[in-house]
């Protein structure tokens, strides 16, 4: 039978959650520290290593599922030295370096930082290099909390292009059983990314949080971790400061360290202007600046660079507050079927004379250069960052009205772009029928769920997988088709 929690119940049971104690803290998953370090789900205020250095997380790195330490590429400042770029590795605790044979192994030599648990009496015993950095003391939820999260919060890594086994019996399903099913697996998204926005709002307040969220989606795939940085450096909350678009364009680019290099004599007027603006404030921002390699651009598209990036975001930010545009948009009582027009036309960048004919602020003029960001983008932040936030508060503030009609907006949403992982998640549970194609932004998320929460813990041939069993079990049985889907849950984020 197909209840209204029957997928959050599926996910529960497919991801049992080992029991744990503070008390005990050798039976604490090592993966649950590897997934905290890579979502940087810490209060990172209060990050420092055994031996008293402030650690500042410019970039976690890129989870490395080969052998050699944990994260690649990540990029650290140590009490606000310049930063240095290497490796991560966590371990439970501090002996695992030497048990492991880490400091004998060459491939080690790049590790900046070790990551445990805790580190009692480290910094008596343990050599000065690689620092150790303890995590008991500094998450941003208590572990038996945030231990469910860290549980399911596997990569998103599919199984090669093949049909799952659950394609046959999810195809001989009704398709209003198919929506019903599809609508929790999105609703179960939304609650996730609304908790996730709530913890961070309780260590920095919930405007810094939504800023944080909107630089890193803005950021995209391979820019996420250095534009949050950049929020962070400028403690945006985006209620305070009544600067000019351009008065904060100097800030963003500056503290993003795009205003560092180049020959001053040959820069376009436009840099010279924002160089004469920066001078004067650059002093107030020592140490905090980002180094080149902090940013990914060589697999950008021109249309994606970062600099243009935080361009829409002065604009944003020397606009109306984006949280009094947001809460002022879901209680405007307008039909939900043409939520996205609105809140696209009250933020959709405007037009900018450079760069309007400019990728970047050292390319030459073009007469091709497409918008600094379109629909498509926009319906992405939508989803992950401001719905999700609009839930989060409501969900805090105990009003369940309010909710409904963020999750209404939610599932009416158009759909967005498609991608190589939306392909495949469709390869995946609908083989070549036309089951379940993406209609609404919301059928985009949850197949990415669905395939978050069982395909990815799958192989190619799903034999560890309980997906399939499910859905056969529910084509075995009468279920009674409902035109619309189950309300949703209200409780607040934990």
């Amino acid at each position: 039978m197909l209840y209204a929690d029957s997928y959050l119940l599926w996910r529960r049971e497919h991801h049992a959650t080992p029991n744990f104690s503070e008390s005990a803290p050798g039976r604490l998953p090592e993966r649950w520290l590897q997934q905290a370090w890579r979502h940087q789900r810490l209060d990172r205020s209060r990050l420092r290593t055994a031996d008293g250095r402030r650690v500042r997380v410019l970039h976690p790195g890129f989870w490395n599922r080969s052998s050699g330490p944990d994260f690649l590429d990540a990029i650290l400042s140590l009490d606000g030295a310049p930063a240095i770029r290497g490796a991560i590795e966590v371990d439970l605790d501090t002996a695992g370096w030497r048990q492991h044979g880490h400091d004998r192994n060459p491939a080690f030599r790049d590790v900046i930082l070790r990551v445990v648990w805790s580190a009692p009496g480290a910094a008596a015993t343990e050599p000065p290099s690689p620092p150790v950095l303890a995590l008991e003391n500094a998450l941003d939820t208590p572990l038996p909390t945030l231990g469910p999260w860290l549980e399911e919060e596997a990569p998103l890594l599919l199984p090669q292009l093949l049909t799952g086994r659950c394609s046959g019996p999810l195809a001989a399903l009704p398709p209003t059983v198919v929506s019903r099913i599809l609508g929790q697996a999105a609703d179960v998204r939304l609650r996730r990314k609304s908790e996730e926005l709530a913890a961070r709002a309780g260590v920095v307040g919930w405007n810094r949080a939504l800023w944080e969220g909107v630089l890193a989606a803005l950021g995209y795939r391979h820019n996420h971790w250095p534009m949050r940085r950049v929020a962070e450096v400028l403690d945006i909350d985006g209620s305070s400061r009544s600067w000019s678009a351009l008065e904060w364009e100097v800030r963003l680019l500056g503290v993003g360290g795009f205003l560092e290099v180049g020959n001053r004599r040959r820069e376009s007027e436009r840099v010279r202007e924002l160089w004469h603006l920066w001078w004067r404030i650059r002093d107030t921002f020592h140490g905090e600046l980002l180094p080149g390699f902090a940013w990914h651009s060589g697999r950008t598209r021109p249309l994606n660079h970062p600099e243009r990036r935080l361009i829409v975001a002065a604009q944003w930010l020397a606009s109306r507050p984006l949280a009094d545009i947001l809460l002022s948009w879901i209680a405007d009582g307008e039909p939900a079927r043409s939520c996205d027009s609105r809140l696209w036309e009250s933020l959709k960048p405007v037009p900018d004379g450079f760069w309007d004919r400019h990728w970047t602020l050292r390319t030459a003029e073009n007469g091709n250069v497409g918008p600094l960001l379109g629909r498509p983008r926009f319906t992405d932040i939508a989803m992950n960052i401001f719905l999700p936030w609009l839930h989060a508060q409501a969900a805090a503030s105990g009003r369940p009205a309010l909710c409904s009609i963020v999750r209404e907006r939610y599932h009416r949403w158009p759909k967005g772009e498609d991608n190589a992982v939306l392909r495949l998640a469709r390869q995946r549970l609908a083989g070549n029928g036309p089951t379940i194609g993406p209609k609404t932004a919301a059928t985009q998320q949850a197949l990415l769920q669905i395939a978050r929460d069982f395909c990815g813990h799958s192989d190619a041939l799903c034999r560890s997988c309980r997906f399939p069993g499910i859905v056969r079990r529910l084509a075995e049985t009468s279920i009674p088709e409902e035109p619309s889907l189950p309300p949703a849950r209200t409780d607040g984020p934990h």
